[in-house]
């Protein structure tokens, strides 16, 4: 995957898109119960919210409640997870049991915060709302959404995200040695703020900036961040592609273990197999290229490359695919 596949390579893997619907928590009230289904959501989701939605009010409130408590030692991945399966039953009981999802979603909200307290994990939160609340009739939870105080750095990479998909889309060429369009220009001062602010995705998307600027220092640097965000599982895999496609013609060690990296992370994504298997290809590899290539099996599986130029901030479908490939296995 070179500089120029990562800036003109998006309509092909958009126009590919088939949407698809870990950790464990550290503590929990209960033995089983809630805990028992927020971890089985990551393989068997539908089974998971089923469960969810027999759990009795009051046990559920408990379960909830112990979770969202700042000393419960659930990880932030356990709390998004829990995120995702109570917006999935919010969903289903928006349908036709109103009363049960006002409950749920106050319940939710609770989760919300808790999630909100990890460091880099506002970012996770800020997608969940965008995702779920479009799916429901849900006002003061949306204006509070708007009050927390890292939204506004939140929107902005929103905005930076939706400008860098604009400049892409309309100056990116493969003849260019660097792409610096108006719109990369203008994004460039709202991811400043979000990296300030603790942001790591921010730091994936400027990290791109940079590197197709042709700044490989600052962009290595950004990109290092965001592969090591402990937040998001979707931006160590993205961050990882772009720092294999940095590495290329200077470190091939380096590029192949970027590329298996991101591999591991998502191991049916489709980019990630692409990458290294053309790597391996390009390094006289072909037996070790083939056995990467057929090892993707037949399902398709949501790539997190799709919706980094989906401009998925307006699109809740796609930004529920990411979501789920978050924290699903």
């Amino acid at each position: 995957m070179t500089r120029v596949t990562l800036g003109v390579s998006a309509c092909a893997f958009v126009a590919a898109l088939i949407l698809v619907q870990a950790a464990t928590p550290a503590a929990a009230p209960l033995r089983g119960g809630y805990l028992e289904i927020v971890d089985q959501f990551a393989s068997a989701p539908t089974d998971a919210v089923e469960r969810l939605l027999a759990l009795p009010p009051e046990e559920l409130a408990l379960s909830v409640r112990d979770a969202a408590r700042t000393e419960s030692g659930w990880t932030p991945e356990a709390l998004d997870r829990a995120l995702v399966m109570h917006g999935d039953a919010l969903v289903t009981l928006a349908r036709d049991r109103r009363d049960e999802a006002v409950q749920q979603l106050a319940l939710t909200d609770e989760l919300a915060a808790a999630a909100a307290r990890h460091a880099g994990n506002q970012w996770f939160v800020h997608r969940w709302y965008s995702a779920y609340l479009p799916k429901l009739d849900a006002k003061d939870t949306a204006a509070r959404w708007l009050q927390q105080p890292w939204y506004r750095v939140a929107a902005g990479v929103d905005r930076a995200r939706a400008l860098e998909t604009q400049g892409g889309q309309r100056t990116l060429r493969p003849d260019l040695p660097t792409y610096e369009p108006a719109e990369f220009r203008e994004a460039i001062p709202l991811l400043e703020q979000g990296v300030a602010a603790g942001l790591p995705v921010a730091a994936l998307h400027l990290g791109r900036i940079r590197m197709l600027a042709g700044s490989d220092l600052a962009a290595r640097q950004l990109l290092d961040v965001a592969a090591n965000d402990p937040s998001s599982r979707v931006n160590r895999y993205l961050a990882h592609l772009f720092l294999g496609a940095l590495a290329e013609g200077e470190d091939a060690q380096a590029a192949e273990t970027h590329y298996r990296a991101a591999l591991d992370l998502q191991p049916r994504a489709q980019s990630a197999r692409l990458a290294l298997s053309s790597f391996l290809v390009h390094d006289n590899r072909m037996d070790e290229a083939r056995r990467v290539s057929a090892h993707g099996g037949t399902q398709p599986a949501f790539d997190p490359w799709w919706s980094y130029f989906h401009a998925a901030a307006r699109d809740p479908e796609m930004l529920l695919a990411e979501l789920h490939s978050e924290v699903c296995r």
